[in-house]
């Protein structure tokens, strides 16, 4: 009788043990791959930087420990789009989850592109209307790469998303705010990766 309760049992804890397994990876899920953030629409959209390629390295200028400056993006209008919503995250940190690097939304309907260096302010002028919110750093706007010397290449993701609405937000609002209010909202999605390490580790930039 016991033989057959141990038999029982340790599948049963297999299971337990590939469920805890997969719940501690969904933590580390970036918005783009959230349930939270399913494209509604089939609008197709594409992120890029003039400063790096998908996949490639970021410069030391957009970096913390260089200049800090936030890259120049662009992207493909979504047609229908109220406004545009913005994150980039680290997946790579050493955390349950992703480390968030810079918080936006209400980026102008009619803008297609960012440019360079942004100031860190919850409301800027230019693009007009367009708020920032806080970051894992506890600052407000973009905060660069800045991975753990020893820590090896991350790979920083940001994240566009065209929304059907406008969103109303507190200015210190953070990611999963961010990520809350644009539930149900989300008409396209695009992603641009750029890596990143310590001046001593081995990156390409």
């Amino acid at each position: 009788m016991a033989t057959t309760f141990r038999a029982w049992r340790r599948p049963m804890m297999l299971a337990s043990l590939v469920l805890g397994i997969a719940a501690c990876g969904g933590e580390r899920t970036t918005a783009f791959d959230s349930p939270a953030t399913r494209a509604s629409g089939s609008a197709s959209m594409v992120l890029e930087s003039a400063a790096f390629a998908d996949g490639g390295g970021i410069p030391l200028r957009h970096g913390d420990y260089g200049d800090g400056v936030s890259p120049a993006l662009s992207w493909t209008p979504v047609p229908g789009a109220a406004g545009y919503a913005l994150l980039m995250e680290d997946p790579d940190a050493d955390r349950p989850q992703p480390y968030v690097h810079w918080v936006a939304w209400n980026i102008p309907a009619d803008a297609a592109s960012l440019p360079e260096g942004l100031a860190g302010a919850a409301r800027l002028e230019s693009p007009a209307g367009m708020q920032q919110g806080v970051n894992d750093r506890g600052g407000v706007g973009y905060f660069g790469p800045r991975p753990p010397e020893g820590s090896g290449v991350h790979h920083y993701q940001l994240q566009l998303f065209a929304l059907d609405t406008r969103l109303d937000l507190a200015d210190d609002a953070d990611r999963a705010a961010l990520v809350d209010a644009m539930r149900g909202h989300v008409l396209a999605k695009a992603r641009l990766v750029g890596t990143h390490a310590a001046p001593g580790d081995t990156a390409s930039r």
